[in-house]
């Protein structure tokens, strides 16, 4: 069981993470991420090596969702992921969280919007298709639907005996 002395119970946000806009264009799940990493960060070699698990405990944030979010805050230039080597009997994902933050670079904020941009696209053109093809989906199991029933009531009266009108 884990005890209140094992956790860090207070962040430290550096003061430029609110100046040079990160807090506009971090989400707050994305924002949760971080603070996560920050509570396993060593204060002195900046580094922290939480699973996806333990990050997903933490934040309630989807493990799928995790990855996505650090390969954001590693364009952000805000962590550095650092994969285990070959030779190391271990793996695991080691996080270097960048002492000194920069100013948004322009260069990944192109970037991010390019991919945002492509991912609605592609969602709208996934919702295009899929309303397109609604009816038909719909018109082919009615169809199908409709030849079932046919058929089973075709069974169920041949099994029924033949009566004859009374005379």
């Amino acid at each position: 069981m884990e005890t209140i002395a094992h956790k860090k119970l207070f962040v430290k946000i550096p003061v430029e993470f609110a100046q040079y806009g990160y807090l506009t264009f971090l989400r707050p799940k994305e924002l949760a991420v971080y603070l996560a990493l920050k509570q396993f960060e060593n204060s002195v070699t900046h580094v922290c090596f939480p699973s996806y698990k333990t990050i997903n405990r933490i934040t309630r944030v989807s493990k799928s969702n995790v990855r996505h979010i650090l390969t954001k805050l590693e364009l952000f230039q805000l962590i550095d992921e650092l994969k285990s080597t070959p030779q190391d009997p271990h793996k695991y994902n080691k996080y270097f969280i960048r002492p000194n933050i920069h100013p948004i670079n322009a260069w990944a904020l192109d970037e991010l919007r390019k991919v945002a941009a492509d991912i609605k696209k592609k969602r709208a053109e996934r919702w295009r298709t899929r309303k397109q093809m609604l009816p038909r989906l719909y018109a082919t199991r009615v169809a199908h639907s409709s030849q079932k029933v046919k058929g089973i009531l075709a069974k169920v009266l041949a099994q029924i005996p033949q009566q004859t009108k009374p005379t």
